[in-house]
Formats: structure tokens, C-alpha cells, sequence
């Protein structure tokens, strides 16, 4: 197997979720590219990528580090991939001791993307993973179902509640008041007298 090509620059990406910030210097700690802003959408990451052909080096001489901040990242982190960058995901505790050792950044301030690449230069990074796009895309669907099934639930004892309040003896001829028949029930007779006072 191939040794991997010499790196010629770190790359810091500090990621937001509409916007993100980039900074690149050289493995001699000199800035190329000083803090810039790319928004995190499609069109940002064309920004981004315009940024980084402009230190005219191969994608697999960059090393491009991002905090992992929740999801903000992911869309980024696949793109760069994609374009052949070598890409690493850097724990957010891990950046803000490496910065507050070194004076960068108050205990509570933001890690910047500057700060992010002098922490690849250093060595003492500690990568972590992120999941390939399919997996990425299996867990939002367990996460959305599972909020859906959530929202069900919260619906149904929010329309218990009202019905209990306002129609106390449906209850007692309907278990659960969210089942089709009694739905259909209360669509018809939207009020508790209208059903004893039905034509004949």
C-alpha cells in the first residue's frame, strides 16, 4: 500500500448551522487563507472549495479538521470527502481544553476555525468518526420516526384531556377516544348534547 502523500496544509473549519468559518495555514504555522465565511448550504461549499483550489494543491495534501458540533457538520464533511480532502472530526471538550491550554480561548468562548487548524498541526488531535451518508441518512429516519410516534402520543393525551373536560361521558362508551369510531363520532356530534338530540 501507497504511503500517503505529504501534507502541505491544515485546513480549520469551525461549523455553524447556517454558517461556517475556514482558515488554512501551511505545516509552518503560516496563515494562507485567513478567517473566512462560507454559508452551510451547497452554494457555500462551492465558496469553500473555490477557497481551497487557490492554494493549488492536491485535495489529498489538505488536512481539513471540523468540530463536531450535532449534525451542522455532516453535510460538509461528506463533500470534502468526496473532493478527495482528508478530513478529520475533532471533539468539542477536546478543542476547548486544547485552546484554554494555550491561552487561545476563554473556558466558554467558541473554538475558531484557527484555532481548530493550529490543533491538527500540533499532533495531540484525537480524531473521532462520522457515519457514511447512508447510515447518516438511516439514523435521521429512526430519529424523525421516533419523534413522530412521540408527537402521536402527546396528541392523543392532549385530546383525552379536552374531551374528558368537555364531553365527560364519551369516555365511558369509547376506551380511547382516538380510535377511528369515536373520532368519527366526535366529527359528527361536535357537541355533548347534539347526539340526545338526534332526528329520528
Amino acid at each position: 500500500m501507497a504511503a500517503p502523500a505529504p501534507l502541505v496544509y491544515v485546513v480549520g473549519i469551525d461549523i455553524g448551522m447556517e454558517s461556517c468559518m475556514m482558515c488554512s495555514l501551511t505545516m509552518q504555522k503560516r496563515q494562507m487563507i485567513k478567517p473566512s465565511p462560507f454559508a452551510n448550504t451547497a452554494e457555500g461549499f462551492k465558496n469553500l472549495f473555490e477557497r481551497l483550489g487557490r492554494l493549488e494543491t492536491p485535495p489529498d495534501q489538505i488536512l481539513v479538521g471540523l468540530e463536531a458540533t450535532s449534525r451542522y457538520g455532516e453535510n460538509v464533511y461528506h463533500a470534502l470527502l468526496k473532493r478527495g480532502y482528508r478530513v478529520r472530526l475533532l471533539h468539542p471538550a477536546q478543542m476547548h481544553a486544547f485552546a484554554q491550554q494555550r491561552g487561545l480561548r476563554a473556558k466558554t468562548d467558541q473554538v475558531d476555525a484557527a484555532t481548530i487548524a493550529r490543533a491538527l498541526l500540533s499532533g495531540e488531535a484525537r480524531f473521532g468518526y462520522v457515519p457514511s451518508e447512508q447510515v447518516a441518512i438511516y439514523r435521521e429516519l429512526v430519529r424523525l420516526q421516533q419523534q413522530l410516534s412521540d408527537d402521536v402520543v402527546r396528541y392523543k393525551n392532549e385530546l383525552h384531556a379536552l374531551v374528558v373536560v368537555l364531553f365527560p361521558e364519551f369516555t365511558q362508551v369509547f376506551a380511547d377516544p382516538t380510535g377511528p369510531t369515536a373520532l368519527a363520532f366526535l366529527k359528527r356530534y361536535r357537541e355533548p348534547h347534539k347526539p340526545l338530540h338526534r332526528p329520528k
